[in-house]
């Protein structure tokens, strides 16, 4: 957590392939709130953060298309582990998964998504350094509990061909 912004193009490449994030922390005193991790902006990216008791994944193809699911926080306090699993489930396209503690997972379709290194901004954690994913929010909306750990984990690429991800823009000499 408010570890400095990842460039796009060295942050974990999501484009086109199943992922799983994985969030870790504890409340605090209070319940917590803020930014667990965003990458990109309106214009193309996605955040997942904890608001109002919920944990929330917002995805944004663009600023007409957007996406969103949220999952209530358990009763209690403890430590926290928040699981995005996004499948891909045709080019370009997948489902995301949320849960929190391994407690019933809502999901959302997502029918385009973007390449990675075609979104703008770069990737945060802890916060929202860049032009907001979303409206729900007023950056940096910096994370308020103690000992956040986000983990990426890359699945198997989409089987795209190096200069495809932008269509013929990059012809092969």
């Amino acid at each position: 957590g408010g570890q400095s912004r990842v460039d796009r193009l060295v942050s974990p490449d999501v484009t086109d392939r199943s992922y799983v994030i994985t969030a870790r922390y504890r409340p605090g005193e209070s319940p917590a709130e803020g930014m667990l991790v965003s990458y990109g902006s309106r214009f193309g990216g996605y955040a997942l953060y904890v608001k109002g008791g919920r944990v929330h994944y917002e995805y944004a193809y663009s600023e007409s298309s957007f996406h969103a699911i949220s999952v209530p926080l358990p009763a209690g306090g403890g430590d926290v582990e928040v699981r995005l699993d996004f499948r891909r489930t045709a080019r370009n396209a997948g489902e995301a998964a949320l849960s929190v503690n391994g407690g019933p997972a809502e999901s959302v379709a997502i029918p385009k998504t973007w390449p990675t290194h075609g979104t703008v901004a770069g990737l945060t954690c802890g916060y929202d350094g860049g032009a907001p994913v979303s409206d729900n929010y007023v950056q940096p909306f910096a994370f308020t509990g103690e000992g956040l750990r986000v983990c990426i984990e890359l699945g198997e690429q989409g089987g795209i061909a190096p200069g495809e991800l932008f269509g013929s823009v990059i012809k092969e000499q």
